[in-house]
């Protein structure tokens, strides 16, 4: 039974990293604006949270290699680069007692978030799902993580001050 809930947890993870990816990329034909960047990585982080624990002994040695095309990560980000807010400021480590603010920049962040789980996508695809997770679940905790939850107090700060109304299920 808990395999099952596993194999569940990635396959709903791996529909959600599509829907990201098709956003990111503009082929859902979706609107590009804050209100669906923070939808998506949302929705991306919430499913990312559900997945089971990536490390497998098997994986350990050597991991599959999986690429995603330049010219890809370059579409998503030239596409990002029309959001309204790019540079922001944030602690870069929260438990620091006298952080200094770093920059944040909302394409890098989201373009990071889509280099990660679109890698891991290809193994999906591949019938790599252990793979897939490992790489998920490893980038989610180093990497992508980090960008995503930049990017969601980013956009939900700049909803609230720009366009309270974006925050609305109406909107």
């Amino acid at each position: 039974m808990r395999e099952d809930m596993e194999e569940s947890a990635v396959d709903c993870f791996a529909k959600e990293v599509r829907t990201f990816c098709a956003w990111a990329r503009g082929d859902d034909g979706a609107a590009l604006d804050v209100r669906s960047a923070l939808l998506r990585v949302v929705a991306l982080y919430n499913a990312a949270i559900l997945l089971p624990h990536p490390w497998k002994e098997s994986l350990s040695s050597e991991l599959a290699e999986a690429e995603v095309s330049k010219a890809e990560i370059d579409l998503v980000l030239r596409r990002v680069s029309d959001l309204p807010l790019q540079f922001y400021f944030e602690v870069f480590d929260p438990f620091e007692m006298s952080p200094e603010p770093v920059t944040g920049h909302i394409t890098d962040d989201i373009g990071d978030i889509y280099s990660d789980v679109a890698r891991g996508l290809v193994l999906y695809d591949r019938g790599q799902k252990d793979e897939a997770l490992w790489e998920w679940g490893f980038n989610l905790k180093i990497h992508w993580g980090e960008h995503a939850t930049g990017a969601i107090r980013v956009l939900h700060a700049y909803l609230v001050q720009e366009n309270p109304d974006g925050l609305a299920t109406n909107a």
